[in-house]
This record gives C-alpha cells, sequence and structure tokens, in this order.
C-alpha cells in the first residue's frame, strides 16, 4: 500500500508524517507499506530545522531530504492521499479529480479507518472506508485540520509529532492487524 502525505510546502508536517509512517512499516512488518510526501510549493526546499531535530532524536535521519511539488504523477502512484487540512485536501480533489475517492485528512481518516478483515486487500479495504467518507473536507470545519506549525516554538512541533505519531500508529494498526501482517497485499 502506497500513502501519499500532502501539506502546504513539504517542509514540515507531509515528511515528518511520511518518516514517522516509513518507521511504523518497519516496526509492523510492513514491507510492502510504502510512503511519500509532496506540497503546492515549488520542490527542491530542505525539511524545517525543526523537524530534523525531532526526528533525530527518534533515529530517523531528514537532514539531505528536499521538499517535492504535487504532481499528477506523484498522485497516481499513491494508494491513499492523507492531507493535514481540508484546504489541502480540496486543492488534491480540485487538481486531481480522479483521485477524490482517495482523499482523507489525516485526522478524518483516523476516525473512519477500522481494522482490515483477513482475506480482505488493502484495496478492498479502502474502497470499502471511501464508502464511509462523507467528503468532511468539502466543507469549511476545520476539526479535522492539522495546524500548521510554521512560525512557533519546538513545542509545538513535538505535538504535531505525537499527533502524527499516534494516527499513524492507530492507521498501521488497522491495516495491518497482527494477523495480516506477514502477508502482501
Amino acid at each position: 500500500m502506497r500513502f501519499l502525505f500532502v501539506c502546504t510546502a513539504n517542509v514540515c508536517c507531509s515528511p515528518m508524517a511520511s518518516a514517522l509512517f516509513a518507521k511504523a512499516a518497519h516496526v509492523y512488518g510492513a514491507a510492502n507499506a510504502l510512503s511519500a510526501s509532496a506540497g503546492f510549493l515549488e520542490g527542491h526546499r530542505p525539511v524545517h530545522p525543526s523537524v530534523i531535530e525531532l526526528l533525530d532524536e527518534r533515529g530517523i535521519d531528514l537532514s539531505r531530504k528536499e521538499s517535492r511539488m504535487l504532481t499528477g504523477d506523484v498522485v497516481d502512484m499513491a494508494d491513499l492521499i492523507l492531507t493535514m487540512t481540508s484546504d489541502h485536501a480540496r486543492r488534491v480533489v480540485s487538481q486531481f479529480p480522479e483521485s477524490a475517492g482517495d482523499v482523507y485528512t489525516l485526522r478524518h481518516f483516523s476516525t473512519l479507518v477500522t481494522p482490515r478483515p483477513r482475506g480482505v486487500s488493502t484495496r478492498e479495504w479502502l474502497d470499502g472506508l471511501d464508502q464511509k467518507n462523507n467528503r468532511s473536507y468539502i466543507g469549511d470545519d476545520e476539526i479535522f485540520d492539522i495546524p500548521d506549525p510554521i512560525g512557533h516554538h519546538l513545542k509545538v512541533f513535538a505535538e504535531l509529532g505525537i499527533e502524527l505519531e499516534a494516527a499513524i500508529d492507530w492507521i498501521m494498526g488497522c491495516a495491518y492487524p497482527p494477523g495480516l501482517r506477514a502477508e502482501a497485499s
């Protein structure tokens, strides 16, 4: 399963989420779980220093990572697109309408997701979740938005890291429950 995390500039939230996801995939033994990140601004920018510092504490090195702009090729490779805000989700769907069934805010998806049953492929599982998705990001409800920590103290970045880890751990536990972790999907 290929996850794509999207934020505005791809220098803070989405690279942090993607890196934490990759670490969780390793812990869960989900060799087929891949992640990437992208943003709406021109690429080739360094990751924010606070993100590098916080991830370094978790044994993750993003010091050489550069931002990447969201393109059709990047979207086409993703099975699931998780954005940081409702505005990001709307922008993804506006630019890439064919992706609508695979786009959620990270917070919204973590409220919908349930453990994948044995014998159900990840695509079938995602399609079932899509049927429950009421496209909450279409409105202006900020309850599903993860605030951008740029311009704030390191403490705000640390809180973001905790929230992302918890959401990703829940999603990974549902996508790869104990009886299915060794199975390829």
